[in-house]
């Protein structure tokens, strides 16, 4: 199966060197050219008509836009407000648990070293 436009020689290397002819015929380059734009023409097509229509949309929309602008502006900054709550509620959590975490660190230290200070106070926070 060996196409007649595709030329295969063998160098002195061994190498096998595939090259193309430098004439072309007009039957092929004519098929290729329907098949580009049978294939690239819709496609081009639907390219312009999604340009078209986006830049529609966007015409129509633009006043509505302007319009709504105060509301949507406090929605975004209420959304900020929110966002920015939650986020320092985080923090606080993670505050108060590495504090946590200290304390009982400090107090198992205390307790290992010093036997005698960790029992006065047990028997203090019992009473």
């Amino acid at each position: 199966m060996e196409d007649e436009n595709v030329m295969i020689e063998r160098h002195e290397t061994g190498r096998l060197a595939v090259g193309f002819p430098s004439h072309i015929p007009a039957r092929s380059v004519l098929g290729g050219i329907l098949v580009g734009l049978a294939v690239g023409g819709p496609l081009f097509g639907m390219m312009g008509f999604s340009f078209l229509a986006s830049t529609t949309l966007l015409l129509v929309s633009s006043p509505l836009l302007l319009l709504f602008s105060p509301l949507l502006l406090s929605a975004a900054l209420v959304l900020a407000g929110a966002l920015a709550g939650f986020g320092a509620a985080a923090l606080m959590a993670v505050a108060g648990m590495s504090t946590l975490g200290w304390v009982f660190w400090e107090l198992g230290t205390l307790q290992r070293f010093h036997p005698e200070i960790s029992t006065a106070a047990a028997e203090q926070w019992s009473s």
